[in-house]
């Protein structure tokens, strides 16, 4: 059955609205978890919410975080710099008050305080519109964590081989016959680590 009412009348400009801050269209979610008598706004604010956790999944809490502290720290420092110059305006300005029998001081706290108000809500704007908009993208040049596990498992094994240990159990000299072409000095390490082997395997060699 069709859901009528005023509350699915203002979806789409709803929906128009949010796409045009968010650059997402949520109009066909909208339509499909509206019903009688819920909120547009707490619809919306789910759907988005949802859209950060799938990428929160993608990177990783720890990763995703860093990311917004990083973003976070500019804004304050770059609308900072701004605020302090703003300030400063205002305080060539408002001595000109005078002439209208206002306190300059107190117009000075009165509108200064507006304007840190407004830097506030403008970094909170920016974050928010910054976490729905990010776009993930995966990167094939970072290694994932089971080839990290195989590069460490491969450098635990050279380091064991290096050492000579003599098979269990026997008590007389090993004679030892290489099976693999010699690796040079300057070459990279067998073991995957990226270091030339005199400064990784070629240490104990």
């Amino acid at each position: 059955m069709e859901k009528e009412g005023v509350g699915e009348q203002q979806i789409e400009p709803f929906a128009a609205h949010v796409q045009e801050l968010y650059q997402i269209d949520i109009t066909e979610e909208l339509k499909s978890l509206w019903s009688e008598g819920k909120d547009l706004a707490e619809l919306g604010i789910s759907i988005l919410s949802a859209q950060i956790g799938k990428k929160i999944e993608v990177t990783s809490p720890e990763m995703f975080n860093d990311f917004l502290r990083y973003h976070y720290m500019k804004q304050i420092d770059t609308r900072w710099q701004n605020h302090l110059d703003q300030l400063e305006a205002l305080r060539e300005s408002v001595n000109l008050r005078t002439y209208a029998q206002k306190n300059p001081l107190l117009e000075y706290k009165l509108e200064g305080f507006d304007i840190f108000d407004s830097m506030i809500t403008s970094i909170r704007d920016y974050m928010a519109l910054l976490m729905v908009r990010v776009q993930i993208q995966s990167d094939t040049k970072v290694p994932t964590r089971s080839a990290k596990r195989q590069s460490v498992n491969l450098h635990r094994d050279m380091s064991s081989f290096s050492r000579n240990d003599a098979p269990s159990g026997q008590t007389g000299p090993v004679q030892v016959k290489r099976t693999a072409p010699k690796v040079g000095r300057n070459d990279p390490c067998p073991c995957g680590s990226g270091k030339k082997y005199k400064h990784c395997h070629g240490r104990n060699a």
